[in-house]
C-alpha cells in the first residue's frame, strides 16, 4: 500500500506543477457505483499517503488530499476533498491569508487534520469522489 501511495503522491506532485487541480482529479479519481465504506482501508491509505509525502519534496496538503482521494476511489471508498480558507472571520476568499486542503471520509477528517486542529479553516469548496 505504501508503494502505491508513494507513486501516486509523486505523480500528483509533478502534475500539479504543469496542470490544473480539476484535470488531475479527472485523470485519477474513479467514481465507483459499488461503495465499500471500509474504515480500515480509509485509515491505512491516509497513513500511507502521509508517510509517503515525507519523502516527496513540497508534497503539500493539496497533493496529499488528491492522492488520498484517488487511491481510495480505486478501492471504492467514497471521500470528499475540502478546500478551506484560514480566516473564518473573513467572508471573502480574496482576503484570506492561508488555504488548506483536507480529506473527509464519512464526515471525519482522515488527511490534513493536524493543520485543522491548529487553525480554523472555513470550507470554500467540496469535491466528492462520487462526482467528477
Amino acid at each position: 500500500m505504501f508503494l502505491l501511495c508513494l507513486l501516486t503522491v509523486v505523480f500528483v506532485r509533478a502534475a500539479l506543477c504543469v496542470t490544473k487541480f480539476t484535470r488531475i482529479r479527472k485523470w485519477l479519481v474513479r467514481p465507483n457505483a459499488r461503495r465499500r465504506d471500509n474504515a480500515a482501508r480509509a485509515h491505512v491509505v491516509a497513513r500511507s499517503v502521509a508517510k509517503a509525502a515525507r519523502f516527496v519534496p513540497k508534497a503539500t496538503c493539496m497533493t496529499q488530499a488528491i492522492s488520498g482521494q484517488a487511491v481510495l476511489s480505486w478501492f471504492g471508498v467514497p471521500t470528499e476533498l475540502v478546500i478551506g480558507a484560514a480566516s473564518a472571520a473573513t467572508p471573502a476568499a480574496s482576503e484570506a491569508t492561508d488555504f488548506h486542503a483536507w480529506l473527509l471520509w464519512q464526515d471525519s477528517v482522515i488527511l490534513g487534520g493536524e493543520e485543522l486542529a491548529r487553525r480554523r479553516f472555513a470550507p470554500l469548496s467540496r469535491f466528492s469522489s462520487q462526482h467528477i
